[in-house]
């Protein structure tokens, strides 16, 4: 994945799709963390990838945020900045992994949670789900590990969700109880 990282780059706003509040204004300070973490490695004389937790943590108290999970960077669950290219690659190979889509919670008979991936069960397919839901970016993935098939849509708006759900349905001809959970 030589086009995706962790923490984004302000040397890749060139071919970076930039978010936008749900008026289509384009949202401000948007890049502020990922602006912070870059310099404070760069005052540290330390490249980003070879910080540690106590860095993050310092970095994220010098931009004025709290030091909770979800505000730092890099941060697995919301950071990852990709292409399209790199993203497929990743999907296709984590849906020929089994374990993750054995499921691990039941949340309803459509419903459940397996390894990091959600699992939906519809119109007799079983698919893995994923969702992306930061500001400015509204994103979802549904894989059907049976067949090998998959989609994914990525969004740079607050409305997004409007577009991944409409997207999903048409492809895949039929209603996600995923898009009536979220």
């Amino acid at each position: 994945m030589t086009a995706s990282t962790l923490v984004w780059d302000p040397d890749t706003l060139a071919r970076t799709a930039l978010p936008h509040n749900r008026r289509g204004e384009h949202r401000k300070d948007w890049d502020k963390s990922a602006r912070a973490l870059r310099a404070y490695a760069a005052r540290t004389g330390k490249p980003v990838d070879r910080l540690r937790y106590d860095d993050y943590a310092a970095a994220t108290r010098e931009a004025g945020d709290p030091v909770l999970p979800n505000g730092m960077l890099p941060n697995a669950a919301a950071s990852l900045v990709t292409s399209a290219e790199d993203y497929a690659r990743f999907l296709a190979a984590a849906i020929r992994n089994p374990e993750i889509g054995r499921q691990q919670v039941a949340i309803n008979e459509f419903l459940g949670w397996g390894l990091g991936w959600a699992i939906e069960r519809a119109s007799g397919h079983t698919y893995l789900w994923q969702w992306g839901d930061n500001p400015g970016f509204k994103n979802f993935v549904l894989a059907e590990p049976a067949t090998g098939g998959a989609i994914f849509v990525f969004t740079n708006g607050d409305s997004g969700a409007r577009v991944y759900d409409r997207v999903l349905t048409h492809a895949t001809g039929h209603d996600h109880p995923a898009l009536f959970w979220l």
